[in-house]
């Protein structure tokens, strides 16, 4: 009877675990640009699309050769990182002077496509940010890699930490 009844309790908890691998795997990443997204909400952007339409803005900055507007997207703090192919730079004067240090004529900033961008919630008030981008510079494409770190701050959504990297094929 004992052996009949571990039997069944067996059979129950391999039955019980069907559900897991039947279909498509489930995905931590709760939004993908390339992917339709889920009806909109009733109640305004949510919290994704808040996060997404930095990117977009940083896009938007970026090919209209708006560095200062650029930076906006970005945490105004001596403690914002950003990794461009190597070079670290840590604060966000810091940063905006970099930028500024390299492109003196704005026209040579090029243009700036996002390919994908993915999301993926790390706690209430952070994500993680996956983007894919080509930026077309004197004639040339290059291919970036980007890793961003989103906080919610009073201000909105800010890029706390950036890390970028390139192909120039």
């Amino acid at each position: 009877m004992i052996r009949m009844a571990s039997r069944w309790f067996f059979a129950l908890a391999l039955f019980s675990l069907v559900p897991a691998f039947a279909g498509e795997p489930q995905s931590s990443w709760v939004f993908d640009s390339v992917k339709p997204s889920p009806s909109p909400s009733d109640f305004g952007a949510t919290d994704e699309e808040q996060v997404y339409n930095v990117i977009l803005d940083q896009v938007r900055y970026w090919n209209a050769h708006d560095i200062e507007h650029y930076m906006d997207c970005f945490w105004k703090s001596p403690d914002l990182l950003v990794v461009n192919d190597g070079e670290q730079v840590i604060g966000w004067s810091e940063v905006l002077a970099t930028y500024q240090r390299g492109f003196p004529n704005r026209a040579e900033m090029g243009s700036m496509t996002l390919q994908r961008a993915k999301l993926q919630r790390l706690g209430p008030d952070f994500f993680l940010g996956l983007s894919w981008f080509v930026v077309r510079t004197n004639g040339k494409d290059s291919y970036s890699t980007d890793t961003m770190i989103f906080q919610r701050l009073s201000e909105g959504w800010k890029i706390v930490s950036d890390h970028s990297s390139y192909l120039e094929p």
